[in-house]
């Protein structure tokens, strides 16, 4: 169950999400340390390591748009959600596919190809920000592309439903991530049959709003970035006021 009644109203459902980009960060990290196991297969950056080695030294050219960094990730670059998009993207996926098919030989070069185009598709169903169609189904509104996106959510919940690591349980991004495709589904039925809803932007369900938010307000005291409620109460009339008039 991922959703629980309001607490003012039984008839209204809230249903529960992880953060979304948080989560792609933890199975980013999880893979660069440790390795994840997909379908039997263990999966390591080994894999990367070989494909840049060999497009580096080959006369070849592949387009690879991530390098050594996305791999050793290390202190405040882990925060930053680009580098695991740009790791778990369809390019590098695409890049990693076209070595193996001319003939280098690469660790799990397939399995991790298919990983990260999941991985991609995943996110990109998590982070619809505009209505209008896009040639990319997954990247469309939740709800547009419904068959095409839900099989992806059922694919990603079945892999993170095994032992992706040598844990005895899951870990909380396994836990988050089965949740997340849980309430989406959920959420969509729940929004169609009581307010015939469409679609869903699913960039709007991640923390990304209230971080934003949060150091706007910081940010309008100037030294003083930590605010008493009295004067956030102060900030945010300010902003709901003035923001469209100030230079």
């Amino acid at each position: 169950k991922t959703w629980f009644s309001h607490p003012a109203d039984d008839h209204l459902k809230i249903f529960v999400f992880s953060d979304t980009p948080h989560l792609i960060k933890l199975v980013r990290n999880h893979y660069v340390d440790s390795g994840l196991t997909i379908n039997v297969k263990k999966l390591t950056k080994k894999t990367i390591q070989e494909a840049l080695h060999l497009c580096n030294k080959s006369d070849l050219s592949i387009l690879f748009k991530i390098n050594e960094n996305h791999i050793n990730v290390r202190s405040l670059a882990k925060q930053k959600v680009k580098l695991a998009t740009q790791l778990f993207s369809n390019t590098t996926a695409s890049s990693i596919r076209r070595c193996y098919s001319l003939g280098y030989d690469i660790e799990n070069a397939t399995e991790t190809a298919d990983f990260f185009k999941l991985m991609n598709d995943w996110f990109d169903i998590f982070n619809s920000k505009l209505s209008t169609s896009n040639c990319i189904e997954p990247s469309q509104p939740y709800g547009k592309q419904l068959d095409i996106q839900n099989d992806i959510l059922n694919r990603m919940s079945e892999i993170m439903q095994a032992r992706i690591l040598d844990k005895p349980k899951r870990l909380p991004f396994q836990k988050g991530i089965i949740v997340n495709n849980a309430s989406l589904d959920g959420l969509y039925k729940y929004l169609q049959e009581n307010f015939s809803m469409q679609y869903i932007l699913t960039s709007r369900l991640n923390q990304d709003i209230v971080e934003h938010f949060f150091g706007s307000m910081r940010s309008r005291g100037g030294q003083f970035d930590h605010p008493t409620p009295l004067q956030i109460k102060y900030r945010l009339r300010k902003y709901i006021i003035a923001r469209n008039t100030e230079m």
